[in-house]
């Protein structure tokens, strides 16, 4: 048996076979790398080209983030967001209110008129009103209610029981803060009917109101609304009696004549109304019947502040929430009497006044309100300089109680007044009841 060569030679491949071979390992590596460069999610994948990613921004215009207009405000990060300044709660504004004063009987005894003006033409009363002018000057409207009739300059003056006073009066009165005198009272016929003329004319030639007295049919029928504080205000003026016939000259307290003269006053704009009324019972501190019937039916009909004068004395106040005949509910006040602001009846209580003060407001309707009641009690200091001159001050008695300085030869029996001036204003009025004491 022939046995097998060990070194056989190696076998040739085929020439196509090779080729097959060739081509085989190039395809595999052209894979390899293509695989290798082709990008992918992982980090530090190569970004498409500029171009590619424009067209991708072209094509998608949703996937842009909004554009803003040049005039929106750009949205404040919170951190950014500076902390709100605190601003100060703006001052409220206090209401309109008016404020309204009035006093009761000015009157001019024979021993009035023998103080040291006599002689003098004009004559001056200021030194009366000295103190008290700054209660009365601060005042919206004060109201006064003069009790006796004037004369020409040169005339014979004369005092109770037929008032015939200088004009001097009339200036000292405006000089002092008062706005508007009424002339209804039992003495407004001193004069006669010239004195009612002469008098009506010369109080408002010299720049004050005048109401009470008429000078003819059409003033009577008409009413007196004035302007205060920015209020309209109507002023009417009543008396018990008259020391004179005339059918036009005073208004009596009739009804029917008082509820014509409220929706007068209503018909020209008042939305306040004032009635100044003399009645009563001389020196009597009680109200009468005859003064409390008329005061409830004003009342009712429309109007606001009832002031009383006559009796020489003070008497009490009252303050009511009213309903009116037209349904509306209103706070209504009356003092039914405020007593002697000057004259020469030196005995007390006649020689203690004061000045009443009332104060309106407008509530969230814009319609007046009463807000509240004050007076300031008053006492007439006499001085006898000598056997034949005496001097008037009208003292506000608070005020006098703490500065005797302001008090002409201040004694004791001055200060025993002024206390009790005082002590019984206050327990007359009910202490703070239906009003506020002040000292000035």
């Amino acid at each position: 048996m022939a046995r097998k060569n060990k070194h056989r030679k190696p076998t040739r491949l085929h020439p196509m076979a090779w080729g097959m071979w060739t081509l085989v390992v190039l395809c595999a590596a052209a894979l390899v790398w293509t695989l290798h460069e082709l990008p992918g999610e992982e980090e530090g994948a190569v970004p498409p080209p500029a171009a590619t990613a424009a067209a991708a921004i072209t094509e998608a215009p949703s996937m842009r983030p909004a554009t803003r207009l040049p005039t929106e405000a750009p949205t404040p990060s919170a951190a950014c967001t500076p902390a709100p300044t605190p601003t100060e709660a703006p001052t409220p504004t206090p209401p309109p209110s008016v404020t309204i004063a009035a006093v009761g009987d000015i009157m001019i005894h024979e021993k009035q008129l023998d103080e040291k003006h006599r002689g003098e033409d004009p004559y001056d009363f200021s030194c009366w009103f000295a103190h008290v002018a700054e209660s009365i000057a601060s005042a919206d409207l004060a109201l006064a209610n003069l009790e006796t009739t004037l004369v020409p300059p040169g005339s014979q003056y004369t005092g109770f029981p037929r008032f015939r006073s200088p004009v001097g009066i009339i200036s000292s009165l405006k000089d002092a803060g008062f706005d508007v005198l009424t002339t209804a009272n039992n003495h407004c016929f001193d004069g006669g009917w010239d004195g009612v003329v002469y008098t009506a004319q010369t109080i408002r030639e010299m720049g004050l109101a005048q109401t009470g007295t008429y000078l003819s049919q059409e003033e009577f029928d008409d009413v007196l609304v004035t302007e205060a504080g920015g209020f309209r205000i109507g002023i009417l003026a009543y008396s018990y009696a008259a020391n004179g016939p005339h059918s036009y000259a005073i208004k009596g307290l009739d009804r029917e004549q008082m509820r014509r003269d409220i929706a007068a006053c209503r018909a020209k704009g008042a939305e306040i109304i004032v009635a100044m009324v003399h009645w009563g019972v001389e020196y009597s501190q009680t109200p009468s019947a005859s003064a409390k019937d008329p005061t409830q039916y004003m009342w009712q009909e429309g109007v606001d502040l009832v002031l009383g004068s006559h009796p020489h004395v003070l008497q009490t106040m009252d303050r009511q929430r009213v309903e009116r005949t037209d349904g509306e509910i209103r706070e209504c006040a009356v003092i039914y009497s405020m007593g002697n602001f000057i004259s020469n009846q030196k005995t007390w209580p006649r020689d203690v006044g004061l000045i009443y003060r009332a104060t309106f407001t407008r509530n969230g309707a814009g319609k007046p309100q009463l807000e509240g009641i004050a007076y300031v009690p008053t006492w007439v200091n006499l001085v006898k300089e000598t056997a034949s001159s005496r001097h008037y001050e009208i003292l506000p008695v608070g005020v006098a109680l703490e500065d005797p300085s302001i008090v002409t030869q201040y004694n004791d029996t001055a200060k025993t007044r002024l206390r009790k001036a005082w002590d019984s204003t206050l327990e007359l009025m009910d202490g703070e009841t239906y009003g506020v004491p002040a000292k000035k």
